[in-house]
């Protein structure tokens, strides 16, 4: 059965420029078996089979809607005030937002403390790091793998989860327990549609109870 929480999380990490490889090595560094994860990219790889098909029809959609609007266009109006010639109507483009810098060397200095650490004190240590500078999830997983155990490094993924009300962070946990504990930290916080992502029978009880339907 295939992971559709992994499938979208995968998705929405090719979406924002991360090569197949990298998506590969966060998954598998925080837990998550090599076959689920093939399943999950066997299936986008699926889905993305029909994507040329739809291109086509949406190109023929845009050429048709093109054509009509020349047919029924109406004759332009001389330029006055407010018209497009008018400075104050100039349209605002907001250039897109840019991958956050330092978190890398942030890493990079936490694993150089972690030598010298016990994985308490790495633990701690990126959390706060995560907490303070980690603007993305993939900030967040950077900084969180810098933990050696990968108990630890899950821990840290449900400590921001449960912060940020992000279950994007959870999705990357390999663990089963750990991934359901860290959906539940978000349901007992009022965000019950996580119930139907958890995975154990006792875990899906206690969202039966929290729900009524016990």
């Amino acid at each position: 059965m295939v992971d559709e929480g992994l499938v979208q999380y995968i998705r929405q990490r090719l979406g924002e420029g991360y090569n197949e490889e990298h998506i590969r090595e966060v998954l598998q560094t925080h837990g998550h078996d090599p076959k689920t994860v093939d399943n999950a990219f066997a299936s986008l790889h699926r889905e993305r089979k029909h994507l040329p098909v739809l291109a086509i029809l949406l190109v023929l959609l845009i050429g048709a809607a093109v054509i009509i609007f020349f047919l029924v266009k109406p004759s332009p109006e001389p330029n006055g005030p407010g018209g497009s010639d008018d400075p104050s109507r100039e349209t605002i483009v907001t250039p897109p937002s840019q991958p956050t810098t330092g978190v890398v060397s942030i890493a990079e200095s936490l694993s150089l403390n972690a030598a010298s650490q016990t994985p308490d004190e790495t633990y701690y240590a990126t959390v706060q790091a995560a907490s303070k500078s980690a603007s993305t999830v993939a900030d967040g997983i950077l900084l969180c793998s810098v933990n050696k155990e990968l108990s630890y490094k899950n821990y840290c993924l449900i400590e921001l989860a449960d912060q940020r009300r992000n279950a994007d962070y959870c999705v990357v946990i390999g663990d089963v327990q750990q991934r359901d504990d860290c959906y539940l930290k978000l349901i007992l916080k009022g965000e019950d549609q996580y119930c139907a992502s958890l995975r154990l029978d006792e875990n899906k009880r206690v969202c039966d109870i929290l729900l009524g339907n016990a």
